[in-house]
């Protein structure tokens, strides 16, 4: 084993062999670890997984394993370990976005920890969740309210810990955006990392604006699409607020496979009974990310 690195990600502490600049360091001896991330080779059932043609496999038994162009293999276990067998001309950048992204998102599954597939803030010393399907614009809302001042917690994915309150523990700081926030932001993309070419997504460091600790959320919204001609936003309550926490969790497809334990719903609805959910409905086409952001700071008090 050669060195190895400490951090602290979605409130979990983490033992490394790759170092992420983009993470909070930690002290070795301060606690011990959560996670334990290694290099290492596929176990044989996953060599013959990837014989029979897979490229993931996520089994009830407590491992997720998931095969990426460009990076390799990655192995999940029980929400303790992630084993990496890189492929030759492995991707760095890619690689460390996979294991910060998807692979201790599959960490925080297996804990049954609620993950939240959402940007967030700090407002008035509160966590504020930003959601919605691909394109809707919550990486430009959370973009807009870090201009305006905002601590970044959390770019596309937010852990909730506790019983009696729940709070959002800070990710790693860094914000993805795509190219077109990138160009109307007039960020010098020569100074900026790729971190997927196909859908142009840049890394922007967020390290002076970071939000170190947790904090108790504040209100999760909700963005999408709509086809009216007004911008539209409404308080959701019952049950409707359940389906969207649901709807919104991190890796849905994991959840499709495995369920959701009495346990872990539980969770669920807890978190939607204790936070205030709002649903935004924005016209295409027309500008509306100053009105959002208006409202999202007036909410949270």
């Amino acid at each position: 084993m050669g060195q190895v690195y400490y951090y602290s990600i979605y409130g979990l502490t983490v033992e490394s062999e790759i170092p992420f600049l983009e993470a909070n360091c930690r002290k070795s001896e301060e606690v011990s670890q959560d996670v334990i991330i290694r290099f290492g080779s596929m176990p044989e059932y996953i060599k013959v997984d990837k014989q029979e043609g897979n490229k993931n496999t996520i089994s009830k038994q407590g491992y997720v394993w998931f095969s990426y162009d460009g990076v390799g293999d990655i192995l999940v276990e029980k929400g303790e370990r992630i084993t990496l067998e890189l492929q030759q001309d492995a991707d760095y950048e890619l690689t460390k976005a996979m294991l910060l992204g998807s692979a201790l998102g599959i960490v925080l599954i297996q804990r049954e920890i609620i993950a939240i597939h959402s940007g967030a803030v700090v407002i008035h010393n509160k966590a504020v969740l930003v959601c919605g399907n691909s394109g809707a614009g919550k990486s430009t809302i959370i973009h807009e309210l870090v201009k305006r001042g905002h601590l970044f917690l959390a770019d596309d994915t937010v852990a909730i810990h506790g019983t009696k309150q729940l709070v959002a523990a800070p990710a790693y700081p860094q914000q993805k955006l795509c190219v077109d926030t990138v160009t109307r932001e007039n960020y010098d993309t020569n100074t900026l990392t790729i971190l997927n070419e196909e859908r142009q997504k840049y890394a922007i460091s967020r390290r002076d604006i970071f939000a170190e600790k947790e904090h108790p959320i504040g209100g999760l919204f909700y963005i999408s699409l709509s086809d009216t001609d007004r911008l539209t936003i409404k308080e959701v309550v019952g049950h409707k607020k359940l389906a969207i926490i649901i709807n919104n969790l991190y890796l849905t497809d994991i959840y499709k496979v495995l369920g959701l334990s009495p346990l872990f719903f539980k969770k669920c609805l807890e978190f939607a009974n204790m936070i205030p959910i709002y649903e935004i409905e924005r016209p295409c086409g027309l500008s509306t990310e100053q009105d959002i952001v208006k409202f999202i700071e007036n909410e949270v008090v």
